[in-house]
């Protein structure tokens, strides 16, 4: 249960793929070429879930077919956008679609007590969202497992707006990859992902981010992180036991691990 434990800690991390960011995509008026300056923004900020937050059992709902979350990001890194405030859209899967399988993490499956989520029980027409399973990379839709990192690529086509030293420009995406445990760019503590790509209508420019999130707002708290209280939920899954922690809030962690800023984008 032990070795269990640890390698559910290791492997939690930020559903890439479940979420698809819904923001005016930045350009630049006529022909003038961009001036994109180099630089490197240390972002703070937070990531509010969809009500009511991330739990062990997951949510359902009749109605709700989406779920937005808000993600505000912060810097005070000279030349960098001072804040910006983005509406995550994620689809939810329907009841009768959705079940949880097996999660490979470092070679090793761990599988959950139960196949279909305790917010789905007796509603096959409702909508599922939120559950902390997801997060281990253990959901199926029709019997095929979710990607946990691919789905971000597509999510994010239209790019994502960022301001440069006053110069508008639109961040593509082309690659995205989970952050997680002792060794990653998110430290020891925290969990989160990478994105990198280029820059739109200057596609010789590339950029970098690194999105790690630390503490939580939760209610029925066991960790106070992120990652702790969503291993901790996952740990319970795995063993068939329940604990009422809701995570409704993380934060954006722009603290030092290493000597090196946790979350941060850089532009080349």
């Amino acid at each position: 249960m032990f070795r269990k434990a640890m390698l559910i800690a290791a492997s939690v991390a930020l559903p890439a793929a479940s979420f698809g960011v819904v923001a005016a995509t930045s350009g630049t008026a006529g022909a003038a070429a961009l001036t994109v300056v180099p630089v490197t923004c240390i972002l703070g900020g937070s990531l509010a879930f969809q009500g009511p937050g991330i739990n062990e059992n997951g949510t359902a709902s009749a109605t709700q077919k989406t779920q937005t979350s808000v993600a505000t990001l912060t810097s005070s890194t000279t030349g960098c956008q001072s804040s910006t405030t983005i509406n995550v859209l994620q689809k939810n899967v329907k009841c009768s679609t959705y079940s949880w399988g097996p999660a490979t993490v470092a070679g090793v499956t761990v599988t959950p007590a139960y196949s279909t989520a305790p917010s789905c029980v007796g509603h096959p027409k409702s909508y599922e969202y939120g559950s902390a399973w997801a997060f281990a990379g253990g959901s199926l839709v029709n019997g095929v497992a979710s990607s946990t990192t691919a789905g971000i690529v597509t999510a994010l086509k239209k790019g994502i707006p960022f301001t440069d030293n006053g110069q508008a420009l639109t961040l593509l995406v082309s690659a995205a990859s989970a952050l997680t445990g002792a060794g990653s760019a998110c430290g020891t503590a925290d969990a989160g992902f990478h994105l990198s790509g280029t820059v739109k209508k200057a596609t010789s420019h590339t950029w970098s981010s690194n999105l790690c999130l630390g503490a939580d707002t939760a209610t029925g708290t066991t960790a106070g992180t992120f990652l702790g209280d969503l291993a901790a939920m996952a740990i319970n899954t795995v063993t068939g036991t329940s604990i009422d922690t809701v995570v409704s809030q993380a934060v954006v962690d722009p603290s030092t691990d290493g000597g090196a800023s946790l979350s941060s984008l850089t532009i080349n």
